[in-house]
């Protein structure tokens, strides 16, 4: 029987850009589950401006990674994309939807992919440590300072009193 990353070297393009969007999904939850994903990647659209610009995201670190010819089995198990997809849901919820903001999460997004590449690389070599969400720290770091100076507005938080409604006095209280 062949293993997963046999497999994933046989996909064809298209079968492999498929796999790596379900598993980036599924890597948030550190799962190899195509049908977490594909969850995950329904509750991201019920948001759709976050859902397409993650889903988005995916497609664009995954062809990055392709064309750059890392390694098909990481990129087929959605390691390069699950920071790009974090990147751009928090992006897509942080800025306004203008097309300087929607720039600056794709440049964000193409530059978690270098990111990722490279503390893999670091973290794994001389630590023996996955990268995890690291890259998706510093990037969203990186964007959410660069955002003002580029006159990126930031939208604000959506009103959360319905919630509140529902909640404990004691809860309430704690949380306004």
């Amino acid at each position: 029987m062949a293993s997963l990353s046999d497999a994933q070297t046989r996909l064809g393009p298209t079968a492999l850009i498929v796999d790596a969007v379900a598993h980036a999904y599924g890597q948030i939850l550190f799962s190899r589950s195509r049908l977490v994903g594909g969850l995950l990647m329904a509750a991201t659209l019920l948001a759709p401006r976050a859902g397409i610009a993650g889903l988005l995201a995916i497609l664009v670190a995954t062809l990055a990674a392709l064309l750059l010819r890392f390694d098909r089995v990481q990129v087929g198990e959605g390691f390069f994309g699950y920071n790009a997809l974090l990147v751009a849901l928090a992006g897509s919820m942080s800025f306004s939807g203008a097309p300087k903001s929607s720039a600056l999460i794709f440049a964000a997004v193409l530059g978690s992919v270098f990111v990722t590449a490279a503390m893999r690389s670091a973290l794994g070599a001389a630590f023996n440590l996955p990268a995890l969400s690291l890259p998706f720290v510093g990037v969203f770091y990186l964007l959410g300072s660069a955002a003002p100076a580029l006159g990126v507005k930031l939208v604000s938080a959506p009103s959360s009193s319905w919630l509140l409604v529902a909640l404990p006095r004691s809860l309430t209280l704690y949380l306004e």
